[in-house]
């Protein structure tokens, strides 16, 4: 009788179906993030804005606050980027080799290549000597090797 009910238990557990929730990820259209870089920058805050277009959605402003002060990001460093992967947002700094240190504003985005494959971009946005330097690209070509692309900025 024991093994009799045992095996409806388990003939009803392997014919049940289940019934759960399943998880989905919202990825944000605007994040806020703030460090404190210690004596490179002191406290930095960083925001950055998308479209809401689901599809290929594209950054519409990028603003740092350093020393207290607000700068806008100029949008030539964002504007041909599409489908921002905010969640991935960083603040990097490095001593460099000069005199002054720089400040980055890190990001992914998404590319599509010809095929239609979808691809990891990383980007640093560079501030130096008091001004957005330039934006940086780096990413996987099909050979395996890795392109890094500089565009300066005004």
């Amino acid at each position: 009788m024991r093994t009799a009910l045992t095996l409806a238990t388990v003939v009803l557990f392997l014919v049940t179906p289940v019934s759960g929730s399943q998880e989905r990820t919202h990825f944000p259209y605007s994040i806020s993030m703030s460090a404190d870089t210690g004596k490179l920058f002191g406290e930095v805050s960083v925001q950055i804005e998308s479209e809401r277009d689901k599809s290929k959605p594209k950054i519409k402003s990028i603003r740092l606050q350093i020393k207290g002060k607000w700068k806008t990001v100029p949008a030539k460093a964002f504007a041909d980027l599409e489908s921002p992967l905010l969640h991935k947002s960083e603040i990097r700094t490095e001593r460099g080799w000069g005199d002054s240190p720089w400040l980055y504003i890190y990001f992914e985005v998404l590319h599509w290549d010809d095929k239609g494959k979808w691809h990891t971009r990383k980007v640093h946005i560079a501030w130096h000597k008091g001004r957005f330097e330039h934006r940086s690209i780096t990413y996987q070509k099909p050979d395996g090797s890795t392109k890094w692309e500089k565009l300066d900025l005004p």
